[in-house]
């Protein structure tokens, strides 16, 4: 206890004062990437075709969702429902919020006027019904400002859209106007938009507010979250959600300030959760709060959303592509994997093995007194019994969209996350403007093509960084047909310098080779570029008629096994897998249509079986049966699955399952 109250003390010394740094033309000076605007990047091929889908399911149809997306949100005071107890009543506007962003976002990159207007109202009735101290909403809950931080998501999203001068002075007179508001719980969280808004006024009371808050609520909490708890040896058990949303704080504070202990916690807080919680589809194992890395533990979609969007902030602070490479394994594996392919339902909970996904089929919170609740929540549903996944869903595609593109220190333009997209690079000067188009089938390829193009003949000297994955061991770049020559190391950013020009090419090929992921409790998968793959359980699909339909097509789904799951892959190394690739659709997360599939010899196997109606672990004592042939398409194509199958050679040591524990 003595050396915990030491390192308490010795953090709170370290961030005592408040140096407020300038920043020049709004950009700050220690993160290694930023943000371009999102009207910048154009979404192209399955990922624009995927997001119209988006729009034309839930994000478009929210009301489909009933309560609260059917009530007046942000515009008025939401009524709670007969019954619901009154510590709820911020719950509405946290749930609505996460929509504004995602729609606003989403309505923004297919340039989508309904959806931005549906969204963007929110924001112009807050801004013009203003309290008269400022404060930006209605008191609906009290000191609660949670919500606000997810509702000035959308506003950050409008300025960088629209560049609305009065977003920047509506927010700017609420902050000062509740200053002394944000050292409690979640009210933290208001620090991102606090730095995000200093870096474009270099208003520095701004940042003085949020270093205060910051240091006030490490007086008050030396839980998971505190600077104490993240850069403690400490295992942390906290809410998913609150540890995804505060292990970015720091980090955010690191861009703004340059302090080194703001960096260190956050990284030390995102190893710890690497190391005990994060499930093999790169999100932390989060039923409600987090839960290790089992086999059948899933996650909270809002998790999803939130371990993208907190991600992008330590790839953009530490320029170091591995946090790209975790993006895109959570957008196209959890993300993709949590969802109905025409964005109709989602899970509430969801993870990589799952063999039901009914009302009867999640065993988690069976200690809380909302266990009945709680037991349709791996269905497939427009909406769920607590309403946040609903909203939150909606963001989490275009977060990967709007942060493919980054600009760099220096005035050059990196490509962090791949996908068929383009973007418009201002260089500056009069009538001197390139668009880069991305040409590619990714992540289903690893070939990717960009083409050069400008209304001038005037060429322009400027880097464009290319991510290089961990996982691409043997990759090539080639320029105008001429194949560059220097090292390309897996794991870093490769920037080229030059002067291009309209009608130049580049061409960037990724290693996709399919590689064999060990697990814990003697697991196998298998995993080709950011894809896993999982067995597609043949299944039943019915309409579950005892839950209330509020638009026609938006029903609830009750999803049945209708076919065995028991394989164990007969696999030395990859020698025996075969790889099929068939031609790309324009909606690639259709089951039928998958443009990649593996097909793999496994053991027909007994003794893995239900639990209660539950998803199962892996069993530790089976039988081999007959060896059979089976198929497997990527996560993101199917509803239940294995994708952590029973390793037959037991490679996952039991010395290795011990280091998993320290």
């Amino acid at each position: 206890m003595y050396l915990k109250l030491c390192l308490i003390f010795l953090l709170l010394i370290f961030t005592r004062e408040i140096n407020a740094q300038s920043l020049k033309n709004g950009v700050d000076n220690y993160a290694h990437f930023s943000e371009t605007s999102i009207t910048r990047t154009s979404p192209e091929g399955w990922l624009k075709s995927f997001l119209k889908i988006q729009a034309e399911g839930l994000t478009g149809n929210i009301h489909a969702a009933g309560y609260p997306y059917n009530s007046v949100g942000w515009k008025g005071q939401v009524q709670l429902p007969e019954g619901t107890p009154t510590f709820k009543n911020w719950w509405a506007y946290e749930q609505t919020a996460y929509w504004i962003d995602g729609a606003l976002r989403c309505g923004y990159l297919l340039d989508n006027q309904s959806l931005i207007d549906s969204a963007e109202g929110y924001i112009h009735h807050i801004l013009e019904n203003a309290r008269p101290t400022g404060e930006l909403g209605t008191n609906h809950w009290g000191e609660n400002k949670w919500p606000h931080a997810v509702l000035f998501r959308a506003f950050m999203a409008a300025y960088s859209a629209t560049g609305n001068k009065a977003i920047l002075a509506g927010l700017q007179k609420h902050f000062k106007a509740t200053a002394d508001n944000y050292s409690e719980g979640r009210n933290i969280m208001n620090i991102e938009t606090m730095c995000w808004l200093y870096g474009l006024t270099q208003d520095d009371e701004l940042l003085k507010i949020a270093q205060n808050a910051y240091r006030e609520f490490n007086l008050l909490d030396s839980g998971d979250v505190s600077l104490y708890g993240l850069s403690s040896e400490e295992i942390p058990h906290e809410h998913g959600v609150t540890y995804l949303e505060s292990v970015k704080i720091p980090i955010i504070l690191h861009i703004y300030t340059g302090k080194q202990v703001y960096l260190d916690a956050a990284l030390k807080g995102f190893e710890k959760l690497e190391k005990y919680h994060l499930l093999i589809d790169q999100v932390p194992g989060s039923s409600e709060r987090l839960n290790g890395k089992r086999s059948n533990q899933v996650h909270e979609t809002c998790d999803i959303s939130d371990f993208i969007w907190s991600a992008g902030y330590f790839l953009m602070a530490t320029g170091e592509a591995k946090w790209a490479d975790k993006m895109e394994k959570a957008c196209f594996n959890a993300g993709m994997g949590a969802i109905t392919k025409d964005f109709k339902q989602h899970q509430y909970y969801s993870g990589p093995n799952q063999f039901l996904a009914n009302k009867n089929s999640s065993p988690w919170n069976a200690k809380a007194g909302w266990y009945q609740q709680s037991r349709p929540r791996m269905a497939y549903r427009p909406y769920h019994d607590t309403e946040c996944c609903t909203g939150n869903i909606n963001r989490f595609l275009p977060t990967y969209v709007n942060r493919m593109w980054l600009n760099d220190k220096k005035g050059g333009i990196t490509v962090a996350l791949y996908g068929p997209s383009s973007f418009k690079y201002d260089t500056g000067e009069a009538n001197q403007a390139f668009t880069i188009h991305q040409i590619t089938d990714y992540p289903f390829s690893g070939e990717i093509n960009f083409e050069v193009t400008s209304k001038s003949k005037k060429g322009k000297v400027f880097s464009l960084s290319l991510r290089i994955p961990e996982w691409s061991t043997t990759t090539s770049i080639s320029i105008n047909g001429e194949k560059i020559q220097e090292k390309i190391t897996p794991g870093t950013f490769f920037q080229i310098t030059r002067e291009f020009k309209h009608g130049d090419h580049l061409q960037l090929n990724l290693d996709m080779k399919t590689q064999l992921v060990f697990w814990e409790g003697n697991g196998v998968a298998l995993e080709r570029g950011p894809l896993l793959f999982s067995y597609p359980i043949p299944n039943s699909v019915n309409e579950d008629e005892s839950q209330k339909m509020y638009k026609e097509g938006f029903s609830s789904l009750e999803i049945d096994p209708d076919g065995t799951w028991a394989y164990a892959p007969e696999l030395e190394n990859t020698e025996k897998i075969a790889v099929i690739t068939e031609k790309m659709p324009e909606n690639p997360w259709l089951l039928e249509t998958s443009p990649v599939k593996l097909r793999i010899p496994v053991w027909k196997i007994r003794g893995w079986n239900l639990e209660s109606e539950f998803t199962p672990d892996l069993p530790q004592e089976y039988d081999l049966l007959e060896k059979e042939n089976i198929t497997l398409v990527p996560m993101g194509a199917t509803t239940l699955r294995v994708t952590i199958f029973p390793d037959v050679k037991k490679r996952f040591t039991l010395r290795q399952l011990k280091l998993l524990k320290n």
